[in-house]
Order: C-alpha cells, then sequence, then structure tokens
C-alpha cells in the first residue's frame, strides 16, 4: 500500500541550487501533531492516534516504555497510547458519573479527569476532578478511591485521605518516596498523601489571592492552583493559575514566586529579559527536566514557556496566535491553542495537550538522524522512499523548499513504501518525524 502526498504548485524553480538549500537548523524544534484529527468528540479506538478525536487532554503521563496515558476530560475516559501509535479507552465509559470502584476500570464511570501520575508499581493514580476524588487503576487493571469523599469541600488535616474532601483536584505529583502531592484547585491549596494514606497542606492558607514570598507556604496564599511537580532538587513547584505566577516550595518550607511578577496581574512578557520581571497568563501545567529546567503551560498566552535553572525565561512553542497549526515547523513559528497539560519522555522531549489534540516536541538534537533514500533521485513528478522502524508507528512527514520553506506535511507509515508526488520542479528537503525517530534527505524533481 502506498501513501501519496501532493504538494502545492512552486512557482519559483531553482533545480541548479542543490548545494544552496537553507541550513534551517533541523536540529531545533520541529512541532508534530501524534494524538488528534482536531474534533472535539471521543472517537477512534483501536486506530492511529493520529486519527482519533478526544476533548481537554487535562492530565498526561509517559511510562518508562514510551507508552502515553491521557485524562481525556470531557469524554470522561482515561486514554492510553501505545509505542506503536495505537489509542485505546483503559478507564471510563458512556456519560460523566460516579462509579465502579472494585472493578474493572474501563467499566468505572469519571467525570473530568485532569491530572494523573504513574507510581513506581506502574499502577495510575489520576484526579477525578469533579468527582472531587483521587482515584487508582493498579496493574491488574482494577479502580479505586485513595481520597475524598466526593462531597466537595476542605476537611482538616492528618486525617485519613479516603475520608477527606476535596475541591476539583486537578495536578499530581510524587516524590521519590512514593508521597502524593494534589493542586486542591478550589480549596486553594496544595495538598499531600503520605505513604501511610493521611493527608496533609502543605502550601496555602485557602484563600484565594497571591501572597506570602518568604513565609512559610501554609501562611501563603495560593490562587486556584492547576498543577504541582517536584523538581530534581526536591522542592516542589506550583502552578499558581490565577495568580499568574510559578511559585516554589524549597525543601525548609519557604514559599516564593520564580516566574510572574507577582502582583497577580495577567500579561505576556520578560522572554530573555530581567529575571522576576516576566508575565504570565493562568499557566496551567508544568513539566520539569532532569536538569531542572521548568516547561510552563502559559494557556491564555497560547504558548509554552521554559524557565531555565538560572530564572530566565522564554518562549519555547507557540506563536500567541491561539490556533492550533504549524506541524512541521519550528515550534517558536507554530501556533497553539490553549495548551492544558505538558508532559517530558526518559529522552527529555516535550508532550504538549491542547483543546483536543497532543502535540509532539523534540527537544534534543538529530545528531543520529537517519538518511531518506529516494527511489529514484532525481526523479520525475514521483519518488519512493521506505522508512525503517522496529516500532512499526505513523510518520509526519514535511517538505520544504530550497530555502527553508515548508511547502507540506503529511502522514505516512513506517515499514512500507510511500510514493511522493509533485507537481514542480525544483530541489526540496524531506523531513520524516515519529515518536521514536527521524529521517532527512534531499530530492532533485526535474520536468
Amino acid at each position: 500500500m502506498t501513501k501519496k502526498l501532493f504538494i502545492a504548485k512552486i512557482t519559483q524553480l531553482s533545480i541548479f541550487l542543490v548545494t544552496t538549500i537553507s541550513p534551517f537548523v533541523l536540529s531545533a524544534q520541529i512541532i508534530t501533531t501524534i494524538v488528534g484529527d482536531g474534533r472535539s468528540v471521543y472517537g477512534g479506538d483501536g486506530g492511529f492516534a493520529s486519527k482519533a478525536s478526544l476533548s481537554t487532554p487535562f492530565g498526561m503521563a509517559i511510562d518508562k516504555y514510551g507508552n502515553i496515558y491521557l485524562c481525556d476530560g470531557l469524554g470522561n475516559k482515561i486514554r492510553k497510547v501505545n509505542t506503536s501509535g495505537y489509542i485505546s479507552t483503559i478507564a471510563g465509559w458512556g456519560s460523566a458519573g460516579m462509579s465502579g470502584d472494585g472493578g474493572p476500570a474501563t467499566a468505572a464511570k469519571l467525570n473530568f479527569p485532569s491530572g494523573i501520575v504513574i507510581d513506581k508499581s506502574g499502577s495510575l493514580i489520576f484526579s477525578d476532578s469533579y468527582n472531587h476524588r483521587i482515584r487508582k487503576i493498579d496493574s491488574a487493571g482494577i479502580i479505586s478511591t485513595i481520597a475524598g469523599t466526593g462531597v466537595s469541600g476542605y476537611t482538616s488535616d492528618d486525617t485519613l485521605a479516603i475520608h477527606s474532601r476535596l475541591n476539583i483536584p486537578s495536578g499530581l505529583a510524587l516524590d521519590d518516596e512514593g508521597n502524593l502531592y494534589i493542586a486542591d484547585r478550589m480549596n486553594h491549596r496544595i495538598r499531600k498523601i503520605n505513604t501511610s494514606g493521611y493527608i496533609t497542606t502543605v502550601a496555602g492558607d485557602g484563600v484565594p489571592r497571591i501572597q506570602g514570598d518568604g513565609k512559610s507556604a501554609t501562611l501563603a496564599s495560593i490562587n486556584r492552583p492547576n498543577d504541582v511537580k517536584m523538581s530534581p532538587d526536591g522542592a516542589l513547584i506550583i502552578a499558581d493559575t490565577y495568580g499568574n505566577a510559578i511559585r516554589k516550595i524549597k525543601e525548609d518550607g519557604i514559599i516564593f514566586s520564580i516566574a510572574g511578577t507577582g502582583d497577580g496581574f495577567s500579561g505576556f512578557g520578560g522572554d530573555e529579559g530581567v529575571i522576576g520581571q516576566s508575565r504570565l497568563a493562568g499557566p496551567f501545567a508544568l513539566a520539569i527536566d532532569k536538569t531542572g529546567n521548568i516547561y510552563v503551560a502559559d494557556r491564555n498566552n497560547n504558548r509554552i514557556r521554559r524557565i531555565d535553572v538560572t530564572g530566565a525565561i522564554k518562549t519555547v512553542v507557540g506563536n500567541g496566535a491561539g490556533t492550533s497549526n504549524g506541524d512541521g515547523n519550528l515550534a517558536v513559528e507554530a501556533s497553539i491553542s490553549a495548551p492544558g497539560s505538558l508532559a517530558l519522555d526518559d529522552a527529555g522531549n516535550l508532550y504538549i495537550g491542547e483543546s483536543n489534540k497532543v502535540r509532539y516536541l523534540y527537544l534534543k538534537d538529530y545528531k543520529n538522524e537517519a538518511k531518506i533514500t529516494f527511489m529514484p533521485n532525481p526523479c520525475f513528478k514521483s519518488t519512493t522512499v521506505f522508512l525503517p522502524s522496529m516500532y512499526g508507528e505513523m510518520v509526519t512527514i514535511s517538505i520544504y523548499n530550497n530555502q527553508g520553506q515548508l511547502v507540506s506535511t503529511t502522514e505516512g507509515p513506517t515499514n512500507r513504501n510511500i510514493t511522493l508526488e509533485f507537481t514542480s520542479s525544483g530541489v526540496y528537503r524531506v523531513v520524516a518525524i515519529s515518536k521514536h525517530g527521524k529521517w532527512s534527505g534531499t530530492v532533485v524533481v526535474m520536468q
């Protein structure tokens, strides 16, 4: 089976400029869609994830094998994308509700899951947000509740988490000891469940405002925190969403802001500028790499920002347009729409959950990329490529002209012949990217 690529007509021909193709740094960060067809509905199980549909993936985790787990919020499901790119549902069925504890997760009802982590045993722990619970799926696929009574509210600390009240829990984090941290969004607190199952508050006094930097985190105020993550140095990082700030709790329990101006006002600014003078707009999700760089889903700015270990901030994804376009382009030139979740794989590559899709960004250099062999090259109107992969996955194929401008993109399978058809002569750079690899090469098309 072949897959054809029809490219828009190129008006300026430069077939003789084989050696002048713009380098345009293909080792830079190129974005592509790996999950979601752009429709905000539920569908596509059993097929390739890029052809499936989902809505509000507000939680995402990646296991050590490279499988992706998604909270399909409005679909009231937990979805899995395996390493071959196929999608399935592993928890939730039908409409929103609460049921199923003690049985198979696929027969349970959920109500807007939005936050997920994987513990050392391989169990999935997620926030069942509108059920005001934290639930767990063990390795046998059995679901249970580990925190929350199902009634929204706040229960004092030092009680068993299963008897406590939560109020729209969202982002989650685990530390090395197995303690679980919860962004208890509408309680304006960060809660902790220790390995004995008892719950305490580690940040927030319950007042929805931003104040208290330099004080004990339990005496400070945070405003609708949507995510929390653990940094490699043992500090807790908080997306203070309505405070428009990123805040950090050191191991001594003192809280301070590391991004945002501290006045609670939203905006955009500070890239490459003075540390402490940045502005954010609804920071919604976090991911932290192994060296401590913090990635922030700056949701209302339609950007992904990175705070490096020196505290400097810059945009790494998104031009602020608020649409979801630009696959195959450099990530900073593409547009993203209301990013709601982030995750990093073991190789350090970034996954971005938007309103109805997941996009993928290589953050590593492509020093070991494979070369594409075109059959034939030069060619007349069409050529065939074969992209070998041990994973048998889909790839995104991008075509660039000799000036480095993106001409067209399409998808195709690895381990099969793919026919590329051209309507104009010229010199083209072809780049194919999958979850596990990258191929590139140059083809000459003649009349």
